[in-house]
């Protein structure tokens, strides 16, 4: 069914599975670069779903704890990572809740006052606006953003 230097791709792509999560969008990506033939990606891919080594429910939820806690990216900036990588809503809706909303507003908080720290010598209203940009930047909600910085920055 495949030759022999497509047997070795898909054990190599299985070794990449393993190793870290992937979705289809990041193993067709792979695959096109190695110069595979679209039908044979196909077959590929099936094999690599069926055989669980390519699982976008479990992607989704790595996906969202990583860039929450390693990256610090708020949910809009995952969400819109995700969707380029053609992963479902409900998938997405069910990865988003790995991040418990304690931690986010915490992130939040300390994301605030780290910034703060380093605009120490400007003028308040100047400062929360730095600040704001940077974690929309960061893909946190403007209403959580600017409710936090309220409470947190006074002088």
């Amino acid at each position: 069914m495949f030759t022999n230097q497509e047997e070795n791709t898909i054990k190599k792509l299985k070794k990449n599975c393993a190793e870290s999560d992937k979705c289809q969008f990041d193993i067709i990506k792979k695959m096109s670069s190695l110069r595979i033939q679209k039908p044979v990606q196909k077959k590929i891919l099936n094999i690599l779903v069926k055989e669980n080594f390519i699982n976008e429910a479990r992607y989704a939820k790595t996906y969202c704890r990583g860039k929450f806690r390693i990256n610090k990216w708020g949910k809009q900036k995952i969400i819109n990572s995700l969707k380029i990588k053609n992963i479902s809503s409900k998938n997405i809706n069910n990865g988003l809740k790995e991040i418990h909303e304690e931690s986010y507003i915490s992130l939040i908080n300390d994301l605030i006052c780290r910034k703060n720290e380093k605009l120490n010598k400007l003028d308040m209203k100047l400062k929360k606006e730095k600040i704001a940009k940077f974690l929309l930047q960061k893909g946190f909600e403007s209403p959580l953003i600017w409710k936090s910085i309220n409470n947190l920055i006074t002088k």
